[in-house]
């Protein structure tokens, strides 16, 4: 109860007679992208990462040879550090409700970071479930770091860690 009334003093819910109610944009938020702004918010805190950006669109450009229609992505947060290109994806999953496994969320960090060149950094950085052992293991097949549990009580203390020890 406590949580909601912080929520509705923020302006993001309203109490009604019948519950509480919320915009599109405001539940949007709530649903996880509160956890987005929060890890941009740590990054730009940390020491060494320049160009932070939040909500990077990529799109590929359509195959001339197979005329397969471009492929659009969005990188929730992205820096450079010492030219070096770092992606993070973050999810707060619900295990009921998930429409995307891990496993989608990984075949796009694999992809985008491919594309980055051969230096660039990937990590998942889930709120809630926690990725199963086989998708810890696609993950470490894949160079993605996977920052869950226990790693997000101090997750500025790790995401300092992993960009430093990626640029030693």
């Amino acid at each position: 109860k406590k949580l909601l009334e912080t929520i509705r003093s923020s302006g993001l819910v309203q109490k009604t007679s019948r519950g509480w109610v919320c915009g599109k944009a405001e539940a949007a938020f709530l649903t996880g992208g509160w956890l987005e702004a929060y890890v941009f918010s740590v990054v730009r805190e940390l020491k060494g990462p320049r160009d932070v950006c939040r909500g990077l669109k990529l799109r590929a450009m359509q195959s001339a040879d197979t005329g397969t229609p471009p492929v659009k992505n969005e990188i929730d947060v992205a820096f450079l550090q010492e030219n070096r290109l770092f992606i993070i994806e973050c999810k707060a999953l619900k295990p009921a409700t998930r429409t995307k496994s891990v496993a989608d969320f990984l075949y796009t960090l694999e992809s985008v970071r491919k594309n980055g060149g051969l230096t660039a950094k990937a990590a998942l950085l889930t709120w809630g479930a926690e990725p199963g052992e086989g998708d810890k293991a696609r993950a470490n097949d894949n160079r993605i770091r996977v920052f869950a549990g226990s790693s997000l009580s101090q997750i500025h203390i790790a995401l300092q860690t992993w960009v430093q020890s990626a640029s030693d």
